[in-house]
């Protein structure tokens, strides 16, 4: 990586404020909302409003800048105390998810910075995957199960597909002006048997990394 890839100018440093004063406000509404939402619905919050990362590329001029913000954010996330863990983590999902949630941004904008591919794989992890677990939790009827993962339900993994769908379609028509149906297709199957078949607390990992993948590929 050469000087000029890694510069950061006046731009990158303003981009960097705008963005952390946006995690820490979706921090503070969760802290504000903690005696009324359970900590399931705190974390489905804070994950699904921390899916517009791939907007924020746009305030950016260089790559090297936006992924100082993940990569700090996922620091911060390793390191945080107990009460930071109990406010985000304290539901199904152990505070490693979170952790790997904040790394899959970072390498995401490492590689692919302000390309449709990486704004694919995290739209569809903040917001696909987070329907998916909706869909599932409150209409999931015909459930489904492979060893080492939790349990799924037919109608969360079609939730899942279609907002994958949805997500991808999105990711395209702003990094590209255009929409690939067969990408999307494609992209959306993988993600969705990612999502079913992903070790627990894992899926934050595998479902971007894996559908990155395959859509680079392709």
């Amino acid at each position: 990586m050469s000087f000029m890839e890694i510069a950061i100018d006046l731009i990158d440093i303003i981009a960097i404020v705008i963005s952390f004063i946006y995690v820490f406000l979706v921090i503070g509404i969760v802290k504000i909302l903690k005696d009324t939402l359970d900590t399931e619905t705190r974390r489905k919050l804070t994950h699904t409003l921390m899916g517009v990362w791939p907007l924020l590329w746009f305030l950016y001029h260089h790559m090297f800048a936006a992924f100082l913000v993940p990569l700090i954010v996922t620091v911060l996330l390793a390191l945080a105390p107990k009460s930071m863990r109990e406010l985000f983590s304290g539901g199904e999902e152990k505070h490693i998810g979170l952790v790997l949630y904040a790394l899959s941004f970072t390498i995401m904008t490492y590689f692919f910075f302000m390309n449709w591919i990486g704004a694919s794989a995290i739209f569809v992890l903040a917001f696909a995957d987070g329907i998916g677990g909706w869909v599932g939790r409150k209409k999931g009827k015909h459930m489904y199960k492979v060893p080492w993962a939790k349990p799924k339900s037919l109608e969360g993994s079609s939730g899942m597909f279609l907002a994958s769908l949805v997500s991808i379609a999105i990711a395209q028509l702003i990094f590209l002006g255009y929409i690939d149906p067969l990408a999307i297709v494609i992209g959306s199957i993988t993600a969705t048997i990612i999502e079913g078949i992903s070790p627990k607390h894992s899926d934050n990992i595998f479902i971007p990394l894996i559908l990155a993948g395959v859509l680079y590929i392709m």
